[in-house]
């Protein structure tokens, strides 16, 4: 999404501003209906500046976060409570937007400039605005589609084993390097925290710096995001079939030993938690893995695994050290170097 006009700009920041107060008198006064909304605007009248189902969302997503939470309680987790904080998003639900070609007309705020990464196929149901920590503008078009999936008929399997020696490998003998893009990033942002804690607090120096750590975080959760995007791409084009290893991350990352070895952060670089949850949504097991991302959604929507389903205790492990070393097969298709995934063959 472009950069919108100042007028847009300020008109998003005060519907933020809006949702913001009224997320937080529900937080308040414990109350979660949407028919506290007239009431509400007599009393604000500024309330009326933002659209009227832009504010109902804010309060289905506090039911729905509330939800949430007394699952996870019932199933015997210690969870907390919902917070005040500032809303840096907005949900425009059936109505209320219209797009055209590259511009998008929202009610209430105006017209703003996209840029679309790909057309959007069926009808448009849900447009969400978001404002990220680096001040970066992102539209989400959620559109409606047939569902109509392709069944598999291949049989090609593969098993995954997750480390830390390097990101993965696979029973066929294809070892993905770990990126380390923690690591590689971490002199840099410990220099620009440095530098932020120094700054006077509410000066615009320290607004700036600010910034600049918002926006190291971004590059590394992009580069994480790219490296597991083609990592789950190459094994949903090859394979019919996916096995992961059983992996508890929380007990890995919280364990005394790994804090004295200093591996929590390999751990946590790793990403092996949103790996795993890939692996439950393609139709096999992960037990103990509780996180679940676009890369779940991703191996659900491309590989239909609805009649066989693998549960496997731990896959074959394929190391450079092992005795039962296989070369891949000069046919076999292996995955590019320009895809930005370092690998080597064993």
């Amino acid at each position: 999404m472009h950069t919108p006009s100042h007028t847009v700009e300020q008109r998003l920041c005060t519907g933020f501003a809006r949702c913001t107060f009224v997320r937080n008198h529900c937080l308040d006064n414990n109350a979660f209906r949407d028919s506290l909304l007239p009431e509400l605007k007599k009393q604000h009248p500024e309330l009326k500046e933002a659209q009227s189902h832009v504010l109902q969302k804010v309060i289905h997503r506090i039911v729905s976060s509330l939800r949430a939470l007394r699952a996870m309680k019932a199933k015997g987790r210690k969870v907390g409570k919902l917070r005040k904080k500032w809303v840096h998003s907005m949900e425009f639900d059936s109505t209320g937007f219209k797009l055209t070609g590259n511009r998008l007309r929202l009610s209430k705020i105006g017209e703003l400039p996209i840029e679309l990464s790909r057309p959007v196929p069926g009808r448009i149901k849900q447009i969400v605005i978001k404002h990220t920590p680096a001040h970066k503008w992102f539209v989400a078009i959620i559109s409606e589609t047939p569902d109509t999936p392709e069944p598999t008929t291949g049989t090609r399997a593969v098993g995954i084993d997750l480390n830390l020696e390097n990101s993965s490998t696979d029973t066929d003998g294809v070892v993905f390097e770990h990126p380390h893009n923690v690591r590689k990033s971490a002199k840099r942002l410990r220099r620009a925290q440095r530098k932020l804690s120094r700054a006077v607090k509410g000066s615009r120096n320290r607004r700036k710096q600010r910034v600049t750590v918002a926006r190291i975080h971004e590059r590394i959760e992009n580069r994480r995001d790219d490296f597991l995007h083609t990592w789950s791409r190459y094994y949903v084009d090859r394979y019919h079939l996916i096995a992961l290893e059983h992996l508890n991350i929380r007990p890995m990352v919280e364990s005394l030993d790994a804090k004295l070895r200093g591996r929590s952060k390999s751990f946590l670089d790793a990403a092996m938690g949103r790996r795993a949850g890939a692996g439950e949504a393609g139709g096999f097991e992960s037990r103990g893995t509780r996180q679940e991302s676009s890369y779940a959604t991703k191996l659900r929507m491309l590989v239909s695994m609805s009649t066989l389903l693998i549960r496997p205790t731990r896959p074959r492990t394929v190391s450079s050290a092992g005795t039962a070393k296989r070369r891949i097969s000069r046919s076999e298709p292996i995955p590019a170097r320009s895809a930005g995934i370092p690998f080597r063959e064993i």
